[in-house]
C-alpha cells in the first residue's frame, strides 16, 4: 500500500507527480492500472488538468470511478445534523491522502 500526504493545496499535476513517483519506484508499468477510484474534485477528474488526465497520459485504458464513501459523504451532507453528525463534529478533520495497493 502506498499512503503519502500531499499536502493542503494540490494540483493535478503535483497528485500525478506523487503517484508517477511511486510507479517508478516501484517498476510498476501504467499499463496495469486500469482504474482509479477519487473522490470527484476538480484537482482529481478535471479535464485537462486534474490527476486523471495526467494517468489517462500514460494509462489509455484507464477509467475513474467516484468512489462509494465519497457518494455517502456528499448525501450525509444534504441530512438534518442530528440524523448525521459532520465528520468534524466527530473529531476527524478531512485531508487528502493517496492509497494505491500493489498486488505481488
Amino acid at each position: 500500500m502506498f499512503c503519502r500526504l500531499v499536502g493542503l493545496k494540490t494540483t493535478g499535476e503535483s497528485i500525478f507527480n506523487k503517484i508517477n513517483e511511486f510507479f517508478e519506484e516501484e517498476n510498476l508499468p501504467w499499463e496495469k492500472c486500469v482504474v482509479v477510484t477519487t473522490d470527484g474534485a476538480k484537482t482529481m477528474v478535471g479535464k485537462f488538468k486534474g490527476a486523471f488526465a495526467f494517468i489517462k497520459q500514460k494509462a489509455k485504458n484507464c477509467k475513474s470511478l467516484h468512489c462509494m464513501l465519497h457518494r455517502e459523504a456528499l448525501v450525509a451532507k444534504k441530512m438534518k445534523p442530528k440524523t448525521c453528525p459532520s465528520y468534524e463534529e466527530n473529531g476527524m478533520p478531512q485531508r487528502r491522502k493517496i492509497y494505491l495497493v500493489k498486488r505481488p
